[in-house]
């Protein structure tokens, strides 16, 4: 079984406004290095159980934007 794989814009979207939203705006630098690290954490996931989360738009909310939370204080 597959997992579901959202559209790039929208999961591009998801974290550039979450990160505004929490004080913590990202630069076209820093969203595609996040990105990047999104491809790889899913690309080793399958070959090492790193997270139970497999869709982006959880793991764009429930290990990034809450990794990001702190800087927002």
């Amino acid at each position: 079984m597959r997992d579901k794989v959202a559209p790039k814009k929208e999961v591009d979207a998801l974290l550039a406004e979450g990160a505004k939203r929490l004080g913590v705006p990202l630069s076209t630098g820093r969203l595609s290095a996040l990105l990047f690290y999104l491809a790889e954490l899913k690309r080793w996931n399958e070959k090492i159980n790193l997270t139970g989360l497999r869709e982006d738009q959880e793991i764009v909310v429930k290990h990034f934007l809450d990794s990001l939370t702190p800087l927002s204080i």
